[in-house]
């Protein structure tokens, strides 16, 4: 079953799917947080291109330990939280 554009999946249904491997699922979870892992990095590094690499690298990080989150429900703190440890 694949997603259609219209749908505004919630966290939960967005991680299970990419899980299984569905690039529109993981492009809708790095859309949804792209803004705030960006502010995020920003914070950290204080330089813009230094930001946006940052967040990159943390949504590479945590897409590929996406296993490892246990409650796909918390998914936005478990994100948040990986990427405070790989600034």
């Amino acid at each position: 079953m694949s997603l259609r554009t219209t749908d505004r999946p919630d966290d939960s249904e967005l991680v299970l799917r990419a899980r299984r491997g569905e690039e529109l699922a993981l492009s809708m979870l790095i859309e949804r947080y792209q803004k705030s892992a960006y502010a995020l990095a920003l914070s950290v590094t204080g330089r813009h291109e230094d930001a946006e690499d940052a967040a990159q690298e943390s949504f590479l990080v945590a897409l590929d330990q996406l296993d490892e989150c246990r409650d796909p429900e918390r998914f936005s703190g478990w994100f948040m939280k990986k990427q405070e440890l790989h600034p």
